[in-house]
């Protein structure tokens, strides 16, 4: 009996002494192990920047390194702002009152192989909650100035997926009363409180991207999301087909502001065209339009492939022609005018298109952007829904064959109207342009590199294919690389992005001693652009504005 009890002794002995190099291809001794686990977890605290950028809610612990067999990794606290949890897995943090400082806590991480044992120090620096916000309505958030501290209560009534490359996602939140605010980059932490059927008292900075007002979590101290209530029910759809149809000059960037981030429905919804989608294995790859008329008026509809109530329509919309009449419902959202992001989507009918207001619609549509001139260039001929165009000049100074545009210099500037003619059948429209041919004695000073000057006549919503040489009112730019979001996805151009890290653009006949580059994003451009005047590189001056969401189109 005794034997029996000496040899259990001598095994529990033996897991003791050997716990630490239980993994027989590691010779590494027990305070090689401890060391180098110490320096992943130091790693790991400096990439979070714990200490410098400060936090503002709980986090996770590292209790183990991979690859770092047989070590324990315990925590402790020197202040009440963060506590350690009873299973060392997790920080918990408490955060000062708006009228104290931030906390400046330090933990002990203790580490332990065998009879090796040592520690290091972390700091945290707990932030402060932010003073309290009085609440407005929607109308004064909007009207306030971008980068101010707002506030609102409302019901979460559209959410999109979590983003796994940057932890963060988007919502609507819709006021009881009026209107309502989509959020913007919120944190994966935050992605339950801002579940669809909370009500939720939202702070953060007011910004705008192309008109859509969001309150952004751009800044971590003043960003807070408190849940006043769980699966509540939420809004009923609001019809807003009248007050599409009827807008100012059929002009949907006037529709009410008011009707963004919020349920509403449109009937009547006759369709004009379908954006080609693609879609693998039922999964919608990237988002698309829909566009048709309310009325007069052309609308869009946005199916989103990062909101899955919307995304799961793809191959509905894709079923629909020109003329299907939709009675379609979804939340408010805005990109230069109304858009709506569809929930559910009814067909209703079918009234067919005559020729006429296939041509109307196409003369509409038709975007010719070029200003000015030096050398020939190419003319668009085709337009939407079948359309033809032709063209005509009033002066010799642009002379037109076809496609083909011919100048001719003189001295001094000449404005030619060029006519187009849409035609499809019997049925035809025109429109007129004017353009000037730049005289040889002109000195152009500057010039605006904007997403439409650059890729001027190009109607694809990708622009991946149209890096290289462009005519940009009669100076040739050159983008070295392709210009839009950094991801694989559909091109974003607003910001006047390159998807790599750094790209020149190349202004090859032109006079230009400064260059403004104005963008309409959050990132940091300082670094990401570089300008050559021939063999001349130039600084570009940024500003910013509009300052938001980079893929309020995706």
């Amino acid at each position: 009996m005794k034997k029996g009890k000496l040899l259990m002794a001598f095994a529990a002995i033996a897991l003791v002494l050997t716990g630490c190099n239980k993994d027989k291809g590691d010779t590494r001794t027990p305070e090689q192990k401890v060391d180098a686990a110490i320096e992943a977890v130091r790693n790991d605290w400096k990439a979070g920047k714990y200490a410098e950028d400060g936090v503002i809610e709980d986090f996770a612990l590292m209790t183990s390194v991979d690859g770092i067999s047989g070590v324990t990794i315990t925590y402790t606290s020197d202040n009440a702002a963060v506590r350690i949890s009873e299973d060392n897995k997790t920080a918990i943090v408490t955060r000062p009152e708006h009228d104290q400082s931030d906390a400046l806590v330090t933990l002990t991480a203790n580490f332990v192989c065998e009879k090796v044992s040592k520690d290091t120090k972390l700091g945290v620096m707990v932030l402060k909650k932010a003073a309290p916000v009085d609440e407005t309505s929607v109308a004064e958030i909007q009207a306030a100035k971008d980068g101010t501290v707002v506030s609102m209560t409302g019901i979460v009534v559209g959410r999109s997926i979590l983003d796994p490359k940057f932890d963060n996602f988007t919502a609507y939140v819709q006021h009881a009363t009026e209107g309502g605010l989509y959020i913007y980059r919120a944190p994966g932490s935050d992605y339950d409180k801002l579940a669809v059927g909370n009500q939720v008292k939202v702070t953060g900075t007011k910004g705008s991207y192309s008109g859509l007002v969001q309150i952004a979590a751009s800044t971590k101290e003043t960003w807070q999301v408190e849940v006043l209530a769980e699966n509540q029910t939420l809004p009923e759809y609001t019809d807003i087909t009248s007050a599409v149809s009827s807008v100012e000059g059929n002009d949907n960037s006037k529709v009410s502001t008011l009707f963004q981030s919020t349920l509403v429905q449109l009937t009547g919804f006759r369709v004009t065209s379908v954006e080609q989608a693609t879609i693998v294995d039922g999964v919608l790859d990237g988002s698309f339009n829909v566009l048709g008329m309310v009325g007069n008026t052309e609308t869009m509809i946005r199916v989103k492939d990062d909101i899955s109530e919307s995304a799961a329509l793809a191959s509905t919309f894709q079923g629909f022609t020109a003329g299907d009449v939709l009675t379609v419902k979804g939340v408010g959202d805005w990109y230069n005018e109304f858009q709506l992001v569809p929930f559910s989507v009814e067909k209703t009918g079918n009234e067919e298109f005559t020729d006429q207001e296939k041509v109307d619609m196409a003369k509409e549509s038709f975007s010719f952007n070029t200003s000015s001139v030096t050398a020939d260039f190419k003319l668009p001929v085709t337009a939407d829904h079948g359309v033809t165009v032709s063209w005509s000049s009033n002066n010799a100074a642009i002379a037109v064959n076809d496609e083909n545009a011919t100048v001719t210099r003189g001295e001094e500037d000449v404005t030619v109207t060029l006519t187009a003619t849409f035609t499809l059948n019997d049925a035809t429209a025109t429109k007129t342009y004017e353009v000037t041919v730049v005289g040889t004695s002109s000195v152009e000073t500057s010039t605006v590199l904007t997403r439409d000057s650059l890729f001027a006549g190009i109607t694809e919503t990708s622009y991946a294919a149209h890096n290289g040489d462009h005519v940009v009112n009669g100076y040739t730019v050159t983008t070295n690389q392709v210009m839009g979001q950094n991801n694989d996805k559909t091109a974003n151009l607003d910001a006047l992005q390159f998807q790599e890290a750094k790209g020149t653009i190349t202004v090859k006949n032109i006079s230009v001693t400064k260059v403004t580059l104005i963008t309409v994003s959050t990132y940091d451009y300082d670094n990401n652009f570089t300008f050559q005047i021939g063999n001349q590189t130039l600084t570009p001056t940024i500003s910013t504005r509009d300052m938001g969401v980079t893929n309020a189109g995706g």
